[in-house]
């Protein structure tokens, strides 16, 4: 091919010039492709065809799709003049030099596709926010019921029903100060019946007096009926303990349970014993038993002249058992005054379901949770006090008056 430059060599040169000073790559690649297959004598066309190929392909991968090209600046006419002169004068390569440059184009890293696929980093998974727990609110404090009688009166009256268990095992034979135990029971037990009122039904009942290491030494010396006090008080003074004489406590409660059907009204067993159970029973078992079997039955213990720590226990867990009362004595006097609390009117705590709650005599104290209750009073005519609040970590006092033979409460304020 002829290396002379025609006038349609020439004219793709300018053209192919002018659109790589624009920037307009397509229009370069284009005139000097078609420069290189009329004319070999531009050298240099075959290099600004590769730059002009190298910079379309990029601006391509990295303009987005529907994007519009970017304006393009305007190379003055009298300036294309200038460069191709030179070119006809000092030839092609040096006016190539001399042409200005476009303004560099930032170009972005070409990615490298990675060697493996990256492994997502595991999550340390973070253990969720514990929600602010709310501070509990406390339950409010209990408070106590307190029946009473009124300043100045005194209980006179005693429960309807009264089974008496003497305790005459070897052990009520030991001196107690200059007289035997069983002498002074004689004598609390005798000051007692002077002291109930009339129409009350007494029983009475001992074990350990007959017969030495016998457990079935049980008898029933006086039937529930109703208070002869001459006859009684000669009955009680009769018992006379056996040496070795056993303490079949349990046995002597189970045994009441079969003389209590068709009895009306409330029945107090009182137990005074002076030592812990001696053949194997169980008597907290029984009086809880007893009091299942009826309802209106109580158990309460006197503890006469007890040291051990022990028995102490086991005769109140007697007494819990039966929902009655617990007394120690440690002498005649106190066994006495003891007896006479023991039997004395008793009084239930009722919720507003009708649920007891709490049984105890006349002059004790009844631990509650703060609420509305009601008290039933187990007396010739019962007698009932309701709409009672017991406030929290406060008392509640229901007082007893007796006036003409009749008995009436008062809530204080």
């Amino acid at each position: 091919m002829s290396t002379y430059r025609n006038s349609d060599a020439e004219r793709l040169y300018l053209k192919g010039l002018e659109a790589f000073r624009e920037a307009r790559w397509d229009d370069a690649v284009a005139a000097f492709t078609e420069l290189q297959g009329l004319d070999a004598s531009y050298p240099e066309a075959g290099k600004l065809l590769a730059e002009a190929q190298l910079k379309l392909d990029l601006s391509r991968s990295l303009m987005p799709d529907g994007t519009p090209p970017p304006r393009q600046r305007t190379v003055p006419v009298r300036l294309i003049a200038a460069v191709v002169a030179l070119l006809l004068v000092g030839g092609g390569a040096g006016a190539f030099l001399l042409w200005p440059r476009p303004e560099p184009v930032a170009v972005a890293p070409t990615p490298v596709p990675p060697t493996a696929t990256p492994v997502p980093p595991t999550a340390t998974p973070v253990p969720p926010t514990a929600e602010p727990t709310a501070e509990p609110t406390p339950d409010p404090q209990p408070g106590t019921l307190l029946v009473r009688m009124a300043e100045g009166q005194t209980l006179t009256r005693a429960v309807k029903n009264i089974e008496i268990i003497l305790d005459a095992s070897g052990s009520m034979l030991a001196p107690l100060g200059d007289r035997q135990k069983i002498d002074i029971a004689h004598e609390s037990l005798g000051a007692l019946v002077q002291r109930l009122p009339d129409g009350t039904n007494v029983a009475l009942r001992t074990y350990g007096h007959r017969r030495a290491r016998d457990c079935s030494d049980m008898e029933l010396v006086a039937p529930l009926a109703p208070l002869n006090r001459e006859a009684l008080t000669q009955q009680i003074n009769a018992i006379r303990p056996v040496e070795f004489g056993r303490t079949p406590m349990a046995a002597s409660i189970q045994t009441i349970a079969e003389t209590l059907p068709g009895v009306e009204g409330d029945t107090l067993v009182v137990l005074v014993s002076d030592g812990d159970e001696t053949c194997e029973g169980d008597p907290a078992a029984a009086a809880t038993q007893l009091r299942e079997q009826f309802p209106n039955v109580r158990v309460s213990v006197i503890g006469f002249n007890i040291e051990q720590q022990d028995w102490r226990a086991r005769l109140q867990a007697i007494a819990e058992g039966g929902a009655g009362g617990y007394f120690d004595a440690a002498d005649a006097a106190q066994l006495e005054a003891a007896l006479q609390k023991a039997v004395a009117l008793n009084y239930r705590v009722l919720d507003t379901n009708g649920q007891e709650l709490f049984s105890g005599p006349i002059d004790s104290a009844a631990e509650l949770p703060a609420g509305s209750y009601s008290v039933e009073i187990s007396d010739e005519t019962p007698l009932q006090v309701a709409g009672i609040e017991v406030p929290p970590g406060g008392q509640a006092v229901v007082e007893l008056s007796v006036q003409g033979g009749a008995m009436t409460a008062a809530l204080l304020p």
